[in-house]
């Protein structure tokens, strides 16, 4: 029993900490993509967020609750607990925080400010340079396109949107949003992880109160980072077995994505059950073999 609360209470706390920290994190990078912007806009865009920190916290707290299992002399027990725990905790959470929205302020509450000169937005898959500003026309402006046949354009001008925060290129009638200001280019290992992270948060997240495909989803994926627990003891380096642990849930979310770019071929509909699933059954026929004896 005390080993039972002492999982539970060291899972909730270690989800809470890693959750408060990845919305620390994402504070500056907000207000420096939008610092016009004021408090409403980027706690707004905060909350959208949080599904994908709370995935994230949840892989996370499940390696640390693992750490500390490893040094107990009876871990199935704690490991039965974080199963269970972790399949309460995940569901409702998932189905409650895309609901989470602040109330709309009038319009007229709204200050938005034209945007500035010399300044690189990323909208679209396009890097948008926009030279002087004057009240709601600008111009010069100049898309960048990647992996296009002609990836740059030069427009004279354009119309700046203060509600919509968009720019109307005049000469094609495009319109493209500026939600995303940019100083230098995101790497793409960090950039590919966190598109990676959305695509499996949204693919899991329950679309209605009793979504039975949510339920086997996330299911299979909390039996999977349970199960992970069985590779600490795969070699006697505890630092490359934990970075083993928290590797394989970003690299099944990876696999994924790109499965599910390939097409929405119907075998690929239950991918994330089939790869968790698979990873946790043969990771708990492995925890037979690995598990440490009671004299260890």
């Amino acid at each position: 029993m005390n080993i039972a609360v002492k999982t539970i209470g060291r899972f909730f706390l270690s989800t809470f900490f890693f959750f408060l920290l990845l919305n620390i994190f994402a504070v500056p990078i907000l207000i420096s993509q939008a610092p016009q912007e004021g408090t409403w806009y980027f706690s707004s865009r905060l909350i959208t967020l949080w599904n994908t920190f709370f995935i994230t916290s949840i892989i996370l707290s499940f390696l640390r609750v693992h750490l500390f299992l490893y040094r107990n002399p009876k871990p199935l027990i704690g490991q039965i607990v974080l199963l269970f725990t972790g399949i309460v905790l995940v569901y409702p959470l998932l189905l409650a925080l895309p609901h989470l929205r602040l109330p709309t302020i009038p319009s007229a509450m709204t200050t938005r400010r034209a945007v500035s000169a010399n300044t690189i937005f990323y909208a679209s898959k396009k890097f948008i340079w926009i030279g002087n500003s004057k009240e709601s026309v600008q111009g010069p402006i100049l898309v960048y396109t990647p992996r296009q046949k002609d990836p740059i354009k030069i427009y004279p001008e354009g119309i700046f949107d203060p509600e919509q925060n968009s720019l109307h290129i005049l000469q094609t009638g495009e319109n493209i949003p500026l939600h995303d200001r940019i100083t230098t280019l995101r790497p793409y290992v960090l950039s590919s992880l966190w598109s990676n992270l959305q695509h499996f948060t949204q693919r899991i997240t329950p679309q209605q109160f009793f979504d039975l495909r949510a339920i086997l989803f996330i299911g299979t994926f909390v039996c999977m980072l349970a199960a992970l627990f069985s590779l600490l003891y795969l070699t006697r380096w505890l630092l490359f077995n934990a970075l083993l642990v928290l590797a394989i849930p970003f690299l099944i979310q990876a696999s994924i994505a790109f499965l599910d770019e390939l097409g929405k071929i119907p075998a690929l509909e239950y991918v994330p059950a089939i790869l968790h699933g698979g990873i946790a059954i043969l990771c708990f026929g492995f925890q037979l073999f690995l598990r440490p004896s009671s004299k260890r």
